[in-house]
C-alpha cells in the first residue's frame, strides 16, 4: 500500500490575457523548463468530468535528468552493469486543477518538489508557454482561516500590516467587495498595502475582532457574521488581509501577544489534506473540492 503524502491547495491567479483555455493548453501541450541540473515538465495530463458534469483536470509535474545511469543485473552471468538512460525521471508531483474555483491541489514531494517549489515551477511552465505574449499566472496558498485566526486572536494589538492582493476570479466575498471594486475600477493587476501604527496602542483594525469571533463559532457556521465581515472589509488594510487569506495574494501581520512580538504570515497556515502518494485523480479532486466548498461556505464566498 502506498504511503500517504501531504497535498496543498492554492489559488491560480491569471494575469494579462491568460484565460482558462490557454492555461489548459499549457498543461495539455507543455513546454520544458530547466532549473540547475534538472528539467521540469507536465506529464500524464487528463481532462475529467465528475458525476455532476463538473470539469477538472489532472497531471503530474515531472522532475527529470537529461540523462542518467541505472544499474542492471544480468543473473545468467551473475554480473551487474550500468546503462545510460535519457530523460531519467527523478520525482513527480500529482495535481488536479479545478476551474470552478480557479484552484489547484498538488502533492508535496519531500526534498524533491516541495510545496513552494511546485507553485513557482507550475507558474513558470505556464509563463514560458506564452513567453512574450502577456500571459502569466501565480499560485497563491489558500489559508486555513481557522488556524490563522487562532494566532491572530491571541494578539493584544497589531503594529504592522502588509498585504499584496490581485483581482479575484471567479469568486468574491463580503469582506473584500469594496477592495474588489477598487481593483476593477482602477484596472489594477495588484495592490500593496503597508500600514504601521503611529503609537503603542496599535492599528485600529477589525481583524482581531473577527479572529476572536471566529474562535467562538462552530465549524460550518461561518467564520463570522456577514455584517461584521462587511463592516471590517470597509478598511482597505483589513480587506486586503482577508482577500489574501482566500488565496488572492499574501499578507503579513506583526503584533504583540502580551509582551512578545509575533509575526503571522498567511502562507504558514496553508489548506491541505493527506492522501496516498499514488492516489488517482478522482480521489484528489473529491478531497480538494470538499475543502473548497467548505471554504466558500465558511467565508460566504460566491461566484
Amino acid at each position: 500500500m502506498a504511503r500517504e503524502a501531504p497535498y496543498y491547495i492554492g489559488r491560480v491567479l491569471k494575469f494579462g490575457a491568460l484565460n482558462d483555455a490557454e492555461l489548459l493548453e499549457a498543461l495539455r501541450d507543455p513546454v520544458t523548463v530547466s532549473r540547475g541540473q534538472f528539467l521540469y515538465t507536465v506529464t500524464q495530463y487528463q481532462a475529467h468530468r465528475d458525476e455532476a458534469g463538473i470539469e477538472y483536470h489532472s497531471g503530474r509535474l515531472a522532475k527529470f535528468r537529461p540523462s542518467g545511469e541505472v544499474g542492471v543485473v544480468e543473473p545468467e552471468w551473475h554480473a551487474e552493469r550500468t546503462e545510460d538512460i535519457a530523460n531519467l525521471l527523478e520525482a513527480a508531483s500529482s495535481f488536479v486543477f479545478l476551474p470552478e474555483f480557479s484552484a489547484v491541489a498538488y502533492q508535496h514531494v519531500w526534498n524533491q518538489i516541495e510545496r513552494d517549489r511546485f507553485r513557482s515551477l507550475w507558474s513558470e511552465l505556464i509563463r514560458e508557454k506564452y513567453e512574450g505574449l502577456f500571459r502569466s499566472c501565480e499560485v497563491e496558498p489558500i489559508t486555513d482561516l481557522r488556524a490563522f485566526v487562532k494566532r491572530i486572536a491571541a494578539l493584544n494589538r497589531i503594529q504592522k500590516l502588509d498585504a499584496t492582493v490581485h483581482p479575484p476570479n471567479p469568486l468574491f466575498g463580503p469582506a473584500w467587495v469594496s477592495l474588489t471594486r477598487y481593483l476593477r475600477d482602477r484596472r489594477l493587476q495588484e495592490v500593496t498595502v503597508k500600514e504601521t501604527a503611529r503609537d503603542p496602542e496599535g492599528i485600529e483594525s477589525g481583524i482581531i475582532q473577527i479572529a476572536r469571533a471566529a474562535t467562538d463559532r462552530p465549524e460550518g457556521d461561518g467564520i463570522a457574521d456577514p455584517e461584521l465581515l462587511s463592516a471590517v472589509g470597509r478598511s482597505v488594510g483589513d480587506a486586503a488581509v482577508l482577500m489574501a487569506v482566500d488565496g488572492y495574494g499574501k499578507a503579513r501581520i506583526e503584533g504583540m501577544e502580551g509582551q512578545e512580538r509575533k509575526i503571522i504570515r498567511t502562507y504558514e497556515a496553508q489548506h491541505g489534506f493527506r492522501a496516498p502518494s499514488d492516489a488517482p485523480p478522482n480521489v484528489l479532486y473529491e478531497q480538494a473540492r470538499h475543502i473548497l466548498l467548505a471554504i466558500n461556505d465558511d467565508r460566504y464566498l460566491e461566484h
